[in-house]
């Protein structure tokens, strides 16, 4: 939530207006139909790795609370979704560095 704290407040009220147009039926949570409707419908599903609803679920209850949702925001909106050209999974904790930076083993 730190990502979502530290936005201006037009980018939480963007981040908001994501959420409600994932959460079509506005019960606070986004089921599976509602991200898989809502990725069909933005053209994502061609990119998003099938898996990602279960990752992005930390709660395991099978719904997308708000933070959850802000996370899948990130990663759309900030070009986050790296995956695997083979097995189309969600690739982890992958982070880019400028050549300098890598050259100097930044950590």
């Amino acid at each position: 939530m730190a990502y979502y704290t530290n936005m201006s407040h037009d980018q939480q009220l963007m981040v908001l207006g994501f959420y409600e147009s994932i959460d079509t039926n506005g019960d606070g949570k986004v089921s599976v139909q509602e991200y898989l409707d809502f990725l069909k419908q933005k053209g994502y599903n061609r990119y998003v790795p099938p898996n990602l609803f279960k990752l992005l679920d930390k709660n395991n209850d099978g719904t997308l609370d708000f933070e959850e949702c802000v996370t899948f925001f990130y990663m759309v909106a900030g070009h986050r979704l790296v995956i695997c050209d083979g097995c189309r999974s969600y690739l982890w904790g992958l982070h880019f560095l400028c050549v300098e930076c890598h050259s100097a083993d930044f950590q």
